[in-house]
């Protein structure tokens, strides 16, 4: 369906409906502020349309219908209310235009006020020809003889080709919308409305709007990014509210259409997705992808935290944090390189490799019922000095005739001999005494 057919179609042409040109859209769908707040919208076609209020015309309802005009506050009021008033003329008072409202003011030149109506002159007052014109009332009769600019019988009306402005002013100036220069392409008939003492603008067919002199072709793009609604937007916008929303956008992982198109998945165009990532484990080491799933990025990487142990390398990919400052070893004790077999030290890293602090000497196994040398493979005594030295029993001599050896945590002697006694003669100290023939 063309535009034409389908403003005719609903016939509401004549109070300015617009439908976007193109095959029908379902995604399309009308926003709260389609129609600038300023109509009714319809996507029932799959192209929007507006049916603009009263005053309101242009294709989202954004310019003034003809006759109407925008005082600067942003509403298209009544150009000249005063037009259909008929009340204040019938009051023999002056209508004044109040942002597209009429209001009846002072009494009209050739009346003046009496008791809170306004009678006719009979004299000539200053106010008689309305400031604007020459009074006469010799004949017994007000006649005014007006400036150029005025007329009526009192010059309270603009003569054919002037017109009041400000609209609520009473001078008479040039009306620059005489003779209607609204003759260009694309220019609403009597669509002509003055915007300054000597300026105007034009209202334009639809899909046109006015700039620099000439009805060109109109966009409606409410957040700026090209996209909107007329002939001269980029395109369409599904989103008319947000300018990272539109045809050919990035498609961020968000949940949101940010392309206008439902068939691209989202997250799509993200950047981050296929990117390297880190899990929720407490290394920094990038094991993962960015994916996108329900409308956030989430990151693959599942496995476990990659502790830092003591090899030289960044095994958890932490600058910050020390080599082997996660080995399960560091800290713990150890032996040293003695032959005992006693963790009197404990693990510490060092250029890569890890290293015992035990640099005590070696702890012999004595003969006192104790490991002394932490290793139970080792007999008791095996360690010490004295076992398998030579020693004296409890006989009467000093002769060591037995050697030590350990027997339930103590040193024990071998000798089992009898006494040895001095022989008198032999020159033998026989009982080991270190005296020969001693008692003899």
């Amino acid at each position: 369906m063309s535009c034409r057919s389908y403003r005719v179609g609903l016939a509401l042409a004549a109070i300015g409906l617009l439908a976007s040109c193109g095959a029908p859209d379902p995604g399309k769908k009308c926003q709260e502020d389609s129609c600038s707040r300023h109509g009714t919208c319809d996507d029932s076609l799959g192209q929007l349309g507006c049916e603009c209020d009263p005053g309101y015309g242009g294709a989202a309802c954004t310019d003034c219908a003809p006759g109407y005009r925008d005082y600067g506050d942003g509403a298209c009021q009544l150009g000249d209310p005063c037009a259909t008033n008929t009340s204040c003329a019938g009051q023999h008072r002056a209508c004044a235009n109040q942002q597209g409202t009429a209001a009846c003011g002072a009494c009209v030149a050739g009346h003046h006020e009496e008791s809170g109506s306004c009678v006719a002159d009979q004299t000539c007052l200053d106010s008689s020809c309305n400031h604007h014109g020459q009074c006469e009332d010799a004949t017994g009769v007000v006649t005014c003889l007006c400036e150029l600019e005025y007329a009526d019988a009192h010059c309270g009306q603009c003569a054919t080709g002037f017109l009041h402005w400000p609209p609520s002013d009473a001078a008479c100036v040039d009306d620059p919308c005489q003779p209607d220069p609204c003759t260009m392409a694309h220019a609403a008939p009597a669509g002509c409305a003055p915007t300054d003492v000597s300026s105007y603008a034009c209202t334009c067919e639809d899909g046109y709007s006015w700039s620099d002199g000439a009805c060109v072709l109109s966009c409606t793009d409410l957040d700026g990014d090209g996209f909107g609604l007329g002939a001269a937007c980029l395109g369409p916008d599904c989103k008319d509210d947000d300018a990272l929303v539109h045809p050919g956008a990035t498609e961020a992982c968000n949940g949101a259409d940010d392309d206008c198109n439902p068939a691209t998945a989202d997250g799509s165009g993200d950047p981050l997705v296929g990117t390297d990532c880190d899990g929720s484990d407490s290394d920094l080491c990038k094991e993962g992808k960015w994916f996108c799933s329900s409308g956030t990025l989430q990151c693959s990487d599942a496995s476990d935290s990659n502790p830092d142990v003591c090899n030289g390398l960044d095994d958890d990919c932490n600058p910050a944090t020390a080599d082997g400052s996660g080995d399960p070893l560091v800290g713990t004790s150890c032996d040293g390189i003695d032959s005992d077999l006693c963790q009197e030290g404990t693990w510490f890293c060092s250029s890569g490799t890890l290293q015992c602090s035990d640099v005590s000497a070696n702890n012999p196994d004595l003969c006192n019922g104790l490991d002394d040398d932490c290793n139970p493979a080792t007999a008791d005594g095996s360690g010490d000095p004295l076992v398998g030295t030579s020693c004296d029993g409890s006989d009467s001599d000093l002769c060591q005739e037995g050697t030590w050896f350990c027997s339930s945590g103590t040193l024990q002697c071998s000798d089992l001999s009898g006494d040895t006694l001095e022989v008198c003669g032999d020159g033998l100290d026989n009982d080991c005494n270190g005296l020969t023939d001693d008692g003899c």
